[in-house]
């Protein structure tokens, strides 16, 4: 587990960078058996208003607990809160860098503002974390 006396207020959570490979969609597509074809077919998603299929949100927010669950060296537990909000679609083809840092320190506590974005720098998804710093 990392040694979180060591964080302070400023500190950037190092980013994990993903490619959204159709492949990864499908798989997602078929564990989840969501039929809903602007997750994977771009014409349909196209039809839609959307440059390419839209990627599920649950692989989304799985990349802003991918990021904390890296960082921190421990799962999430019921007393950390993370909450988020997407603000613009991510698309198959995409390559999705999650990063983040830390806003405020409490005691036992620790708080950061959490993001994915794209290539170009456009975010994707935006959040807070808030986190225990003791067990």
């Amino acid at each position: 587990m990392k040694n979180l006396n060591s964080i302070r207020v400023g500190d950037a959570i190092p980013l994990i960078k993903i490619e959204i490979s159709n492949k990864l969609i499908r798989g997602f597509t078929s564990i989840a058996n969501d039929k809903n074809a602007s997750h994977y077919d771009d014409e349909v998603a196209r039809s839609q208003g959307f440059k390419s299929a839209i990627v599920h949100g649950a692989i989304g927010s799985s990349f802003m607990l991918r990021l904390l669950v890296e960082w921190i060296g421990r799962p999430l537990c019921f007393e950390d809160e993370v909450k988020y909000n997407f603000v613009s679609p991510m698309l198959a083809g995409d390559s999705v860098t999650s990063t983040g840092i830390v806003t405020n320190i409490e005691p036992s506590l620790f708080f950061c503002d959490i993001w994915c974005e794209n290539a170009i720098g456009t975010k994707l998804i935006i959040g807070k974390a808030q986190l225990i710093t003791k067990f």
